[in-house]
């Protein structure tokens, strides 16, 4: 499971709380705009066509299913220009979820708790963050 994230702001955050709960490796396809404290190591950030690359990255790596985070406001990724890639390069079908993250940093801890508790028995799924 690899945790992808297209958030340089405070969103990404809540994105680096998650890979390191879950201990994932985190791919962030934007530089921070901000020093991070702590610094992660396992953190590595790119800059193409965010929706070509990740649409490449997930027919690299054969994911069926994906899991979708967004902020509920904006997803910082077009998913129509998404799956318009994928569909563009390979005909194998990609399944998605999209899951709103809570705006209430005090609901963080829940949501993350639910998250673990509801996923924890899968082990083919990838969550991408889709954060402003």
């Amino acid at each position: 499971m690899t945790v992808i994230s297209i958030d340089g702001g405070r969103g990404n955050e809540a994105v680096r709380g998650l890979a390191d709960t879950l201990e994932m490796p985190l791919i962030s396809l934007t530089s921070p705009s901000y020093p991070l404290d702590p610094p992660n190591f396992f953190e590595v950030s790119v800059r193409p066509s965010s929706a070509e690359i990740l649409a490449d990255f997930i027919i690299h790596k054969q994911w069926r299913e994906i899991i979708l985070l967004t902020d509920g406001e904006f997803s910082g990724i077009s998913l129509p220009w998404l799956w318009h890639h994928l569909h563009k390069k390979s005909n194998r079908s990609t399944n998605a979820q999209l899951l709103e993250l809570p705006r209430d940093p005090e609901k963080f801890s829940e949501f993350l708790r639910q998250f673990n508790l509801g996923h924890s028995n899968y082990t083919n799924r990838d969550v991408v963050g889709l954060l402003k």
